[in-house]
């Protein structure tokens, strides 16, 4: 019986299907290398960080959408 891995079908676009066969074929390590995997957007994190400055650490996240309906 063959890898049962292979015959799996995961369904959806034929870029997910390439990007699960790309994984498999680097591995985790060299995949998480090649798509940065992981790392933070710099332009994103600094912009938190400057809120955080002007405005302090007790700064949150907030919705002012009411889910109570």
């Amino acid at each position: 019986m063959g890898n049962d891995l292979e015959t799996v079908d995961y369904g959806g676009s034929k870029g997910r299907r390439n990007g699960i066969g790309e994984y498999r074929r680097l591995g985790y390590d060299q995949w998480v290398e090649k798509k940065r995997y992981g790392m933070r957007w710099v332009a994103t994190e600094g912009v938190f960080s400057a809120v955080k400055r002007k405005f302090g650490e007790s700064m949150v996240s907030r919705n002012d959408l009411k889910f109570d309906q």
